[in-house]
């Protein structure tokens, strides 16, 4: 997946993922990319992202487009190229990759929130006073912060609406995955719940961007038992590098990143979790992310309580029906003799 990668005289680094298509970059709201850079003209360039290569097409802009610090109409990009739009510079990569420094450095605090019980009811109470929004991935056109409260409750009111109705359990699970994805810019997304026989957690359903490859053991096994023994949310920014799961094998198999794993709870049972992650962006999730997370994972799991419930009711009833038969076809059996 191709990015573009600005980094800032601090050596801070905001990474612009390009989607399949078309990408318009320029000052104005409207476009994938924003650049709030006076030197970016309001619409400014386009880069169309191919199976096989990526072209890059000013659009007339003020100060023109280079690459490799040559003014260009239009280019084929390739590994490493310094595009500059203005004044603005970034940098091509096919696949985002970590600075070496970071991946060797196991003292960095990776695990950026473990958050409990008691911190998670607090954080419900941020949900009409985040400040926090610039780098959220919900996405919610408005930088307003009222009205990003206003849109955040009428969706939760919608989503809330949708979960409501009884419906069979994966009918449900596909629903929720298919909410997070309208409303969150992530990669992948599975929900696993408790085995009731087991003890364990089991794959039930999954969600990927559509550039993504397919596999259903993308998670992490330690993040996702990490969160259901301890009933936290875990929030990691780069769990690639961090010392308590650097013996998993999925970890670093499946690139993952940063994530959030929120725990699945009925009252103060847990009966599975809801995992979330982006591949390629190691510090990535802010408040109003995890809070919009748990928001979600508090409704999966009242859904999913009533659909498993719904399912036993009607399983009850089915064997009833069918003890009911039997005891006719035995009393009219008898009757006939």
């Amino acid at each position: 997946m191709p990015y573009l990668l600005f980094r800032n005289q601090n050596n801070r680094e905001k990474v612009y993922k390009l989607k399949f298509g078309i990408n318009k970059i320029g000052r104005l709201l409207d476009n994938d990319i924003v650049i709030s850079d006076s030197s970016v003209s309001r619409n400014h360039a386009t880069i169309e992202v191919k199976p096989d290569e990526t072209i890059i097409k000013d659009l007339n802009s003020k100060n023109r487009t280079f690459v490799n610090e040559v003014e260009i109409s239009q280019f084929l990009l390739k590994e490493g190229d310094l595009v500059s739009f203005g004044n603005v510079n970034l940098v091509y990569n096919s696949i985002y990759r970590l600075k070496p420094n970071l991946v060797a450095n196991q003292q960095q605090p990776i695990i950026v929130k473990q958050i409990n019980s008691q911190q998670n009811a607090q954080l419900f109470g941020t949900l009409t006073t985040t400040k926090s929004l610039h780098h959220s991935l919900i996405q919610i056109a408005s930088k307003n912060r009222e009205q990003r409260i206003l849109e955040k409750l009428k969706i939760l009111l919608e989503i809330s609406k949708q979960l409501c109705s009884p419906e069979k359990l994966k009918q449900i699970l596909n629903k929720v995955l298919d909410f997070l994805f309208k409303v969150m810019d992530v990669d992948r997304a599975v929900i696993l719940l408790v085995n009731e026989q087991t003890n364990q957690l089991e794959f039930k359903a999954v969600k990927l961007a559509y550039q993504v490859k397919n596999s259903q053991e993308f998670y992490s096994s330690k993040i996702t038992n990490l969160a259901r023994e301890t009933g936290d949310i875990i929030v990691t920014a780069n769990a690639m590098t961090d010392e308590r799961f650097k013996s998993s094998k999925s970890i670093v198999s499946s690139s993952i990143h940063a994530s959030i794993c929120v725990p699945l709870k009925i009252k103060e049972r847990i009966i599975g979790v809801l995992y979330i992650d982006n591949l390629f962006m190691p510090f990535v999730y802010d408040d109003e992310d995890v809070e919009f997370v748990s928001c979600l994972a508090n409704q999966a799991a009242a859904a999913i309580h009533m659909a498993n419930e719904f399912d036993k009711r009607e399983q009850e009833f089915l064997q009833r029906e069918q003890k009911l038969k039997r005891q006719i076809n035995e009393f009219m059996s008898v009757f006939k003799n």
